[in-house]
């Protein structure tokens, strides 16, 4: 059995461009889409905005009803506070963050 290579890179990303990513594979695209997911999700659109652009930190009642909101991908509660701590801990260690780099790691408008 071979060794696991060790991936520590020197960025990170905010979750909500793992939220993105999840609501352009579900074609949950743009405020629409940031309203269907704040409705499952029993959140203000203006909280999923902040997840995605990173003004919004995650925390545990958040998470819960994010978990909701992306039920049928059985995102758990606990993978995005992960993805939260990850984030915030990465930054902390002077961590780039590459988020605004990567497609779709723009900030979401309203209609």
């Amino acid at each position: 059995m071979s060794k696991p290579i060790p991936f520590d890179p020197d960025w990170t990303i905010r979750p909500g461009v793992i939220l993105r990513e999840m609501m352009d594979y579900e074609r949950l695209r743009g405020a629409t889409g940031v309203r269907m997911i704040a409705k499952i999700a029993h959140l203000e659109p203006a909280v999923i905005e902040g997840i995605l652009d990173g003004t919004q930190q995650i925390t545990q009642p958040i998470a819960e009803r994010l978990a909701c909101g992306t039920a049928p991908l059985r995102i758990s509660a606990q993978f995005w506070l992960n993805a939260e701590k990850h984030y915030r801990d990465d930054l902390a260690a002077g961590k780039k963050d590459i988020s605004g780099d990567m497609a779709g790691g723009e900030a979401v408008t309203s209609d």
